[in-house]
């Protein structure tokens, strides 16, 4: 059996980032969630956002060697985790300038990672945040496009330009679009070849003439990341800014994608905590017939549910996250981590429903903080790819148990 207790220096680093929610996120959230104007809400939390990255959470996932905190999955896992108990739109936000740059640190050359690494985790103002813009605007899944017809897939194009690329395109929902100060972006250096075939992601600043930022999505949850749609219009990019040999960006992405999925279904594990504690406090108090209703029955074996679905989703993160870092010993299941996304992002949502209406109407207010956070659990069944369509690459590797 494999171990999965954390070490004395990953439960403090789990103590830190659960104080830091609960002192610092928590107090904002709620009252950012309720701001109407998207770019007001952005800007509620901003400092908070700050404080974090001062705290270094946006340089766990950057190596030892160049500055950073050489954190891993697990790390990546508790950060996500204990900042979603508290607001996963901040959480997602934070994740993102904490995961990104391991693109450049698994698939980037030694000037890249010297350029783009060290300045981030040298940073001190709590301001080096980083985006990517992937998303078409005809949908996220178009970056996984298998089909070999060149017209399908990624269309923002990169054309060359003498000793660089010229990009061109549109991309959508964008998280930390304008707050960032770092991009990757995904374009097409080929448009008569497959779209497997013919992408990359290229590095840029935020002040790179040639990039534009639409106005913050207004949406239904995680109201406190800022997402947007980005525009580029002949943006100039060296082609030392390009990551991985030409056409072979989506290769390379996968190793990114199998981490990805760990950190969201930590988020998803996150949101489902809060909504587990809070209707375990609420049935412990409110009385009914004259006991508190988790002594009913049902009350009692939906919250029991619940609870296990929670902790068959944490241990399911934990094996992959051993099977990934252990991938000759794990008989093919590092290869299948796309299923605690799926089976987390299922599982969140069915946890928030099952919480809202164990609090009846008390749980359809605002008064409580269970609506939000059935709201904030729903994009994850499409965020960052349908889990169908990952249900579909993950049965093209699946093998004999």
């Amino acid at each position: 059996m494999s171990d999965f207790a954390l070490t004395e220096e990953q439960v403090a680093f789990r103590d830190l980032a659960r104080r830091f929610a609960r002192n610092e996120v928590a107090p904002i959230a709620a009252h950012a969630d309720r701001i109407t104007d998207p770019a007001e809400a952005w800007n509620a939390v901003a400092g908070v956002i700050q404080k974090g990255l001062q705290l270094g959470f946006g340089k766990l996932g950057i190596p030892e060697q160049y500055g950073g905190l050489g954190g891993g999955l697990t790390e990546l896992f508790i950060l996500a985790e204990e900042l979603a108990v508290a607001d996963s739109g901040i959480a997602m936000c934070m994740i993102n300038t904490a995961t990104l740059p391991m693109m450049i640190a698994l698939g980037g050359t030694e000037a890249q990672r010297d350029k783009w690494l060290r300045p981030t985790a040298e940073d001190e103002t709590g301001t080096y945040a980083w985006a990517a813009a992937a998303s078409e605007p005809t949908g996220g899944n178009e970056i996984v496009c298998p089909v070999p017809e060149p017209r399908l897939g990624v269309h923002t194009h990169a054309v060359r330009d003498g000793d660089g690329y010229r990009i061109t395109g549109h991309k959508a929902w964008t998280s930390n679009a304008g707050a960032a100060q770092v991009y990757l972006v995904l374009a097409r250096t080929r448009m008569d070849k497959a779209n497997l075939e013919a992408c990359n992601f290229f590095i840029f600043e935020r002040n790179t003439p040639g990039f534009t930022v639409g106005k913050p999505e207004d949406k239904l949850g995680n109201r406190t990341l800022r997402q947007a749609e980005i525009y580029f219009d002949g943006l100039r990019v060296p082609e030392e800014d390009r990551l991985g040999e030409e056409g072979a960006g989506l290769h390379a992405l996968e190793s990114v994608y199998r981490g990805n999925a760990v950190v969201l279904a930590g988020i998803c594990i996150g949101i489902a905590r809060a909504a587990y504690n809070t209707a375990l406090a609420y049935t412990q108090q409110r009385i009914i017939w004259g006991q508190a209703t988790i002594k009913h029955q049902a009350v009692a074996s939906r919250l029991v549910k619940m609870r296990t679905s929670i902790e068959a989703a944490r241990a399911l993160v934990e094996k992959l996250i051993w099977a990934l870092e252990h991938p000759q010993a794990s008989d093919g299941l590092d290869k299948l981590t796309r299923i605690a996304k799926v089976y987390a992002s299922e599982m969140v949502a069915q946890v928030a429903s099952d919480a809202m209406y164990l609090l009846g109407g008390y749980g359809y207010t605002k008064d409580y903080p269970v609506e939000k956070l059935v709201r904030d659990s729903l994009v994850f069944r499409f965020l960052e790819g349908a889990n169908e369509v990952h249900e579909l690459f993950t049965a093209s590797e699946l093998q004999p148990i």
